[in-house]
């Protein structure tokens, strides 16, 4: 990640001020990227939920996956 090298050259930390914005901008782009990857776990267990669901049906498996998948709805609006 660019942001990540960045921060490791000798004079990174010279100008305070920008080096301090530069780590808030890495900071949000890890958070960003942390979010996306829970929300792909997230279908990849609906999904799974569901193959698993039509081998033996489970209305309270059903019913968790579900849950997650509105909260994953709520998340991205």
């Amino acid at each position: 990640m660019h942001l990540e090298q960045l921060a490791t050259q000798p004079d990174f930390w010279e100008d305070q001020q920008n080096a301090q914005k530069h780590m808030r901008e890495l900071d949000e782009v890890k958070h960003q990227i942390n979010q996306l990857s829970q929300w792909q776990d997230v279908l990849k267990d609906a999904n799974a939920t569901i193959e698993l669901y039509d081998l033996e049906p489970d209305q309270e498996m059903l019913e968790e996956s579900q849950a997650g998948l509105s909260q994953l709805s709520q998340d991205l609006d």
